[in-house]
């Protein structure tokens, strides 16, 4: 499958990606978020935690000084921010949220008012299941129940969470499960390898894509 054809399968989806690094994920996002901006649809970035917040803003630093023609894109996302101090320093601030004062009321109320054509990815979730445990599925029920029809969602995953906190839930709330891992089969190489362990009949069938990332963080198959 061409990656050209990959994106446009996604599309309404609702897309659980589990990880294993930050890098993989930062440039399977960066080659995602333009498809979305290009096609006319708004892009929230959902940002939980103070932690994760930290971390994308070090990474939107590091893109805008080496990659500048990355910036306008990176000011074009929505950032939703779920923590303790309302400061949004890049994209486009779009709404903070007390972490301290019924964030899941807040977030799904802005949830409910997405339109069909956006994204929304959510950006530390996978620490709902570690802090709040037996309460983290009814968090994520919520969440998902007010996103209107239509609106494809990306869910990054941590692959020590998914593995330590094992969950049939999760996968069943997702059209689309991936795995995204560094490949190292391909020792002189920096290759990796987009693993569809889920997918909807008729969407995605079960299969591996291996690739590398360009400078430019476009996907390479190999």
């Amino acid at each position: 499958m061409p990656q050209e054809s990959l994106l446009p399968l996604l599309n309404g989806l609702r897309i659980l990606i589990i990880y294993d690094n930050f890098y993989t994920l930062g440039s399977l996002c960066f080659y995602a978020a333009p498809y979305y901006l290009i096609k006319g649809g708004d892009v929230y970035a959902v940002l939980y935690s103070e932690h994760v917040y930290r971390n994308a803003k070090k990474i939107y630093e590091y893109v805008s000084k080496n990659y500048p023609m990355f910036s306008e894109i990176l000011n074009g996302i929505n950032v939703v921010k779920i923590g303790v101090n309302d400061d949004i320093s890049f994209g486009k601030p779009y709404r903070f949220i007390n972490e301290n004062d019924n964030w899941i009321d807040h977030l799904t109320e802005l949830m409910e008012n997405v339109n069909e054509e956006d994204l929304i990815a959510l950006f530390g979730f996978s620490l709902l299941v570690p802090i709040y445990k037996d309460d983290a599925p009814k968090f994520f029920l919520r969440m998902y129940n007010a996103i209107p029809e239509g609106v494809t969602v990306f869910c990054p995953y941590y692959k020590k969470t998914y593995e330590n906190y094992p969950s049939d839930f999760i996968d069943l709330l997702h059209d689309v499960v991936f795995y995204i891992r560094r490949n190292e089969a391909f020792l002189d190489q920096e290759v990796y390898t987009l693993e569809v362990l889920q997918g909807l009949v008729g969407v995605l069938k079960p299969m591996s894509i291996n690739f590398k990332i360009e400078k430019d963080f476009k996907l390479k198959r190999i």
